[in-house]
């Protein structure tokens, strides 16, 4: 098996994703929902209670609209071009990353049984609609948006709500614990575009390494970078950078060498300058992201993989 220290040896230490966004990465589907926090309280429900509880709570119309996300294929699709120093990965490797196959460009981690982890800005309004496919079996779910960040795009965060369990797969791990420092080996993932101004389409997963070079903190300018940690790569030697198509996709700190290896979210695809080699993450772990995701688990009582799961689901890590 090749191993990241294998890749990081022929490929001048890093090796090119593909990616996310450009300035805002997605284009957004066209929900017909109105914008307003979910009020979970019923400490008892299941989770298709507490999904119906949420439904009743929303004024929706007939025409809401859902976007469609499904697993991402990797075995036995030809990279070809397409991947530029990067690693082709299977469903083997990620089955908790999905892909949106309908209006929008997002990417979305399932980081539980009922949980799902993707970028606000993939969805028009605070309160959305998605549908998850698997095996081919498919359910919906409601997705909430951190209320802040319509005046904060920093705060890039939407938990999605399932209204049946997925399972018979590993699931991803977030940690809003622990910030990475300045220099960590970030591993970011895509199935977005592989050069500047190349339209997103369907492709394989994909996986490669930045650096971290900057961690939150409030700084004025024309973009928010209160909750934001910054990736840096140079392309030209093979470094992973993110571009159009990937909003919402998790980034990683690994625990190993293989990309089998355990490991942990850091970040949520928000933002890139391809010309620079620059990503902003949306971190986990930041005041803000800590806030918004453990509340949002508190009060929907949901089992999400890094924060409060039991032995008994299939975690990449746990705390």
């Amino acid at each position: 098996m090749t191993t990241l220290v294998d890749f990081l040896r022929m490929h001048r230490s890093h090796i090119t994703v593909v990616g996310l966004l450009s300035v805002s990465l997605s284009f957004w589907p066209s929900l017909s929902l109105h914008a307003q926090s979910l009020q979970l309280t019923d400490k008892k429900s299941s989770p298709a209670t507490k999904f119906e509880e949420a439904l009743a709570r929303l004024n929706l119309g007939e025409d809401a609209t859902y976007l469609e996300f499904s697993q991402i294929e990797g075995e036995g699709l030809d990279p070809g071009t397409e991947l530029i120093n990067g690693t082709v990965l299977g469903k083997d490797v990620m089955p908790a990353v999905f892909r949106a196959t309908t209006d929008g460009t997002c990417t979305a981690s399932m980081i539980g049984p009922t949980t799902s982890l993707l970028a606000a800005h993939c969805f028009e309004t605070e309160v959305g609609f998605a549908r998850f496919s698997i095996g081919g079996t498919s359910t919906q779910a409601i997705c909430e948006s951190d209320p802040t960040y319509a005046a904060s795009s920093s705060h890039d965060w939407s938990l999605c709500l399932l209204e049946k369990p997925i399972t018979g797969i590993t699931f991803e791990a977030v940690n809003v614990e622990d910030l990475p420092s300045i220099g960590t080996r970030i591993i970011l993932t895509g199935v977005g575009c592989t050069f500047d101004g190349e339209p997103p389409r369907a492709r394989p997963l994909k996986a490669g390494v930045s650096s971290l070079v900057r961690r939150p903190a409030n700084v004025a300018n024309a973009v928010d970078r209160g909750a934001y940690i910054y990736t840096k790569s140079e392309s030209g030697d093979g470094e992973a950078v993110l571009c159009l198509g990937d909003s919402g996709g998790p980034a990683f700190v690994f625990l190993g060498d293989t990309y089998a290896a355990r490991r942990y979210i850091v970040g949520v695809n928000s933002r890139t300058s391809i010309s620079n080699g620059v990503g902003l993450l949306s971190a986990t772990a930041s005041a803000a992201g800590r806030r918004f995701i453990s509340g949002w688990i508190e009060k929907n009582e949901q089992v999400v993989c890094g924060i409060n799961a039991s032995t008994i689901t299939r975690c990449m890590w746990r705390k």
